[in-house]
């Protein structure tokens, strides 16, 4: 089985929708999201990106999605 995340092409691609869909919800559940959201985003990897998307559903704040 191909993992889609190690294609050069296909696996930013991914990984940017990934982020695209985490911010979405982030913004839905707390409202705009700080520059530090971004920061902390911006060089994320598929693991943690997913770790952080199952916390949004018991988290009471961003800082604790992040925590």
């Amino acid at each position: 089985m191909i993992d889609i995340m190690e294609n050069e092409v296909l696996g930013p691609a991914v990984l940017k929708g990934e982020v695209t869909v985490l911010l979405a919800v982030l913004e839905d559940e707390f409202g705009p999201v700080p520059e530090w959201v971004y920061e902390k985003l911006k060089d994320a990897k598929e693991p943690q990106i997913l770790t952080w998307a199952k916390r949004v559903y018991k988290a009471e704040s961003l800082e604790a999605v992040f925590a």
